[in-house]
């Protein structure tokens, strides 16, 4: 049941099933069954916007490599480079990505092989490295749009879209990650959707269509429900970004000061340096003393996420 909560979207009761079912099996000494409940309450903590509960990672990859089982073990290693890269650990995620890329081309797995390519694309973006990510992710989305996997064409080719954006090709961006949010929405991922909308509300702000960028933001948030969670922090720097844009400084810097504390509940590294140097801006924009200390702190976050 645990399984089928996880593929409905449904995480928190994902979590509660989960939960029951490893004590039975760590009580019967079932250890496959214990890893695949361990794998969805790390889905669960991730997407719970939990990140630093989800650490059931190494113990799935031992369990997994005890039973012969190759490409759950990748599964589980590439979702341990998951919960390092939204905690800021860059290289180690990296390294995990890679690793588990690796193992998944042995095996012939090209399906899982591109996901592990869209994770280091959407890292390499984080880092500038622009050129090699597009390579990556072109790749990835032709590999998931070949075989039919839309949910991992869908991931592929939201970060394409972001990946546009700052390359300045900002009216083939929003096409995509519109086409990427509608359909989405019509197969009722709504933390897909609501991931697609984030960056889109960023093109539109380029775009100075701030009111359509907010409403589409509070739209995706409110039917993500739970999901949103896991987005918190990127919801506020992109809806304190469009309010910064239009004039509205008070609410901007409101926003950026709770995205702030959510993201250093997450342990979100990238998104709270960001948000301390938004909220810095902003602070300065409205007339007062920028506190030097958030600048300095997003500043010395995101040279050691880069370094």
């Amino acid at each position: 049941r645990a399984i089928v909560r996880e593929g409905q979207e449904r995480p928190r009761q994902a979590l509660a099933e989960a939960e029951q079912a490893a004590e039975a099996a760590i009580r019967l000494g079932e250890a496959e069954e214990l890893a695949k409940a361990y794998s969805v309450m790390e889905y669960a903590h991730v997407t719970l916007g939990d990140m630093e509960r989800a650490v059931y990672a190494p113990r799935i990859i031992e369990i997994y490599e005890s039973l012969g089982e190759t490409n759950r073990a990748a599964s589980a290693l590439g979702n341990q480079g998951a919960v390092a890269f939204w905690l800021g650990r860059w290289s180690q995620a990296l390294d995990c990505y890679r690793r588990a890329e690796a193992a998944y081309v042995r095996t012939g797995d090209v399906v899982n092989a591109a996901i592990q390519q869209s994770n280091i694309g959407e890292l390499l973006i984080n880092r500038g490295q622009l050129d090699e990510a597009r390579s990556l992710l072109s790749e990835a989305s032709r590999t998931h749009r070949a075989v039919g996997f839309v949910d991992g064409a869908l991931c592929d080719e939201i970060q394409l879209g972001r990946l546009l954006r700052k390359q300045g090709e900002l009216a083939r961006a929003a096409e995509l990650l519109e086409r990427a949010r509608n359909q989405a929405t019509a197969l009722h991922l709504s933390g897909t959707a609501l991931h697609a909308s984030i960056h889109l509300a960023e093109c539109l702000t380029d775009e100075q269509r701030y009111e359509e960028a907010l409403s589409i933001l509070s739209d995706a948030e409110r039917a993500a429900g739970e999901e949103a969670g896991a987005f918190a922090a990127s919801l506020a720097l992109v809806r304190a970004g469009a309010l910064t844009a239009s004039g509205a400084h008070p609410e901007a810097e409101a926003v950026a000061a709770a995205g702030i504390a959510d993201a250093r509940r997450a342990g979100m590294s990238y998104e709270l340096g960001l948000l301390l140097i938004l909220r810095s801006d902003v602070v300065e924009r409205l007339g007062a003393d920028a506190p030097d200390r958030d600048r300095a702190e997003g500043v010395a976050l995101l040279e050691t996420l880069n370094g």
